[in-house]
């Protein structure tokens, strides 16, 4: 049989190797968790194979392109802000419905006309209306860790913004409801907070509420919005091992599982309670492993991410000068995120001077970057002296403007194809950054999109007489 193992095992096998060398000073213990682990990795992903060839032809475009934590807080950003043409937010206003009906919590959130944003703050999502309440949507879709007094923090955010404290809600989404927030997280706020937060997990709420409220809600005409939002619960039914046409291949898996654990079927339908106890207790075993391979991605990020970016704005820097910009030296501001393993670097360019006669010869800048969440942005930063007006107005009425932002008039993620996380790794575009061939021309085609931007807003400025 052809080896098809799937990402995860290939992920799961790669760590393996590189722990090997760490593993031979553990004691036996932990080297029986490890053998254990390992042997379960391979036969649960040939299991797998063996399924994947035998099972209906099934696509979901969300499986292929590998969606990653951002992508999820996107897709839940445009679920949220879907309005009606009356104006109002109808999916929202029934999730804050739904949580109030099952978890009897936000009751004093009222929905009017909310601000949403995304990735606005660090925040993954922010549901707020001034002087009301804020809500703050914290995404563990990929189950990555709460970082060093996280929503502590963006709960200090939302105070520094007027609001009071007992007027802010958490919403944390995690793929299982096993999953809290650790307790450093919450720093001083966690016993306060517990009226006020849910744990809304992908399982036990994300999906219920998009399968019960939100789908039921669509117009039949509406054949586009219902095909993402089918595929949307589709892709979490096949995450969370809740695929009608999966259901034998999981149960055969999870035979698997229970056979290498020496747990017997008779004792999960006589015992559960003792099948229970061995499980957890198997669990308890595992987990020096996980821990280590949590470590070993954490070692790899650090030591090899920040030379890829290296190499990234080195060929970035070389395609703009090619295409005749004044590009500015590139810095990184002597300020790194996420334990150094993504600095906050950009460079700018000089698109436009002034003609205002106070301000004469005063240059504004294209900025090219990497946000505080790790994606490659670029757009039109404000200047660190007094603007002119006329210049912000055009470039907010030709791109938008954007809200609650210090340094930027606007900014914009590149295209799909051509987007970068260099926080996750996980955007399809890093697979054309491996090879020589395939990364010349994506940064050619990259910094084509860069230049199209400011050329359009060169031509809009020139038919405005500026």
């Amino acid at each position: 049989m052809e080896n098809t193992l799937s990402r995860d095992a290939q992920t799961v096998e790669t760590a393996f190797r590189f722990s090997e060398e760490v593993l031979t000073a553990w004691d036996d213990e932990v080297s029986k968790a490890y053998d254990l682990l390992s042997s379960l990795s391979v036969a649960v992903a040939e299991k797998a194979c063996w399924w994947d060839e035998r099972l209906p032809y099934h696509i979901n475009l969300l499986d292929i392109l590998r969606s990653g934590e951002t992508d999820h807080s996107r897709i839940l950003f445009q679920i949220l802000k879907y309005k009606t043409p009356t104006g109002r937010f109808e999916w929202l206003e029934s999730l804050i419905a739904f949580i109030q009906e099952r978890y009897g919590k936000f009751q004093n959130i009222k929905v009017y006309k909310p601000l949403i944003t995304a990735e606005n703050m660090r925040i993954d999502l922010c549901v707020r209306e001034s002087h009301a309440y804020a809500v703050i949507v914290e995404n563990k879709s990929h189950g990555h860790k709460d970082e060093d007094l996280q929503l502590f923090r963006y709960i200090g955010k939302l105070i520094a913004k007027g609001y009071r404290e007992k007027q802010i809600h958490v919403l944390y989404l995690p793929p299982e409801s096993s999953r809290e927030p650790q307790p450093q997280s919450w720093g001083e706020y966690g016993e306060r907070f517990k009226d006020r937060y849910v744990n809304f997990s992908f399982r036990d709420g994300v999906l219920p509420w998009l399968k019960e409220r939100v789908l039921p809600s669509v117009k039949d005409k509406d054949t586009y919005l219902f095909s993402a939002l089918s595929q949307y619960i589709d892709h979490w039914e096949g995450r969370l091992g809740l695929r009608a046409i999966e259901k034998d291949k999981n149960m055969s898996i999870e035979k698997i599982i229970l056979e290498r654990l020496e747990i017997s079927p008779a004792t999960v339908q006589e015992n559960f309670a003792e099948a229970l106890v061995k499980i957890r207790e198997k669990r308890k075993e595992l987990q020096p492993i996980l821990q280590h391979l949590d470590n070993l991605e954490q070692r790899l990020l650090r030591d090899t991410g920040v030379k890829v970016q290296e190499r990234f704005w080195e060929d970035l820097r070389r395609q703009l000068l090619l295409k005749g910009y004044e590009v500015g030296a590139l810095s990184d501001k002597a300020v790194d995120i996420y334990n150094g393993t993504c600095k906050l670097i950009y460079i700018d360019i000089p698109f436009y001077q002034s003609k205002d006669e106070q301000r004469l010869g005063k240059k504004y800048y294209v900025r090219i970057g990497i946000s505080e969440y790790g994606n490659f942005v670029y757009g039109f930063r404000k200047a660190p002296y007094p603007t002119d007006s006329v210049i912000e107005d055009c470039i907010c009425e030709r791109f938008g403007k954007a809200e609650d932002e210090q340094y930027w008039f606007t900014k914009r993620t590149p295209s799909d194809s051509y987007a970068l996380n260099f926080l996750t790794f996980e955007s399809p575009g890093f697979n054309a950054l491996k090879e020589a061939s395939k990364r010349e021309a994506f940064m050619g085609v990259l910094a084509d999109e860069i230049h199209a931007y400011i050329q359009d807003f060169l031509h809009f400025a020139k038919e405005r007489g500026l």
